[in-house]
């Protein structure tokens, strides 16, 4: 879809990809990429607070929502130093976009609300089981207990993990195939038949 179309249409002045943006000058309402040095996801909504017209192409969700949410479930609000994000607006990447987050319906909301916390740990060495790395999933149990694997990046990282999918009672365990290291702060992303499902932050 044509960007100035989609933006008639929907009453938007602006459209952004997701998490790392921030206004550099409300009077012009210029936007562009912001810092982030763990790839947090949270810190953002600080700078937005007065921008009501900002659409997120992650989950089709306005600034004033995201913010609720964020204070609600998440109440960390950071403003870090380097590296940085991902934010295009415009560009040849819009349509990739605009098909992948908007039409398929992956609602920011839904999977922050109801998916938003992971926990990480290692798992007793003796049972042979669980030797390596996973992750604990917590909340959605009745979705994730019908799958039998998933796909899995790390701090939006170009590759694929496989994330093997090992229930247990009503706790649903996530091992990777192979061993790796993840560190607090960093951005995990799940996708099912390629489509995102989950994007948390371990904490």
């Amino acid at each position: 879809m044509n960007f100035k179309i989609f933006k008639k249409k929907n009453k938007i002045k602006k459209l952004a990809s997701g998490h790392y943006i921030f206004i550099k000058n409300l009077k012009y309402n210029f936007i562009k990429n912001s810092i982030d040095k763990i790839k947090n996801q949270n810190y953002f909504v600080k700078k937005i607070i007065f921008e009501k017209n900002i659409i997120f192409l992650l989950g089709k969700n306005y600034k004033i929502n995201l913010i609720k949410i964020f204070l609600k479930k998440i109440n960390i609000i950071k403003i870090l130093k380097s590296s940085k994000g991902i934010c295009f607006i415009n560009n040849k990447n819009l349509k990739i976009f605009l098909n992948f987050y908007i039409y398929k319906k992956i609602t920011f909301k839904k999977y922050l609300l109801k998916k938003r916390i992971y926990k990480f740990l290692k798992f007793n060495k003796k049972n042979k089981n669980f030797n390596n790395l996973f992750l604990l999933i917590k909340n959605n149990y009745n979705f994730f207990k019908k799958k039998k694997y998933l796909k899995c990046k790390i701090n939006n990282s170009k590759y694929f993990l496989i994330c093997i999918i090992k229930k247990i009672k009503k706790i649903i365990l996530l091992i990777f195939n192979k061993k790796i290291n993840i560190l607090k702060g960093q951005n995990i992303s799940l996708y099912y038949k390629n489509f995102l499902i989950s994007n948390s932050i371990l904490i």
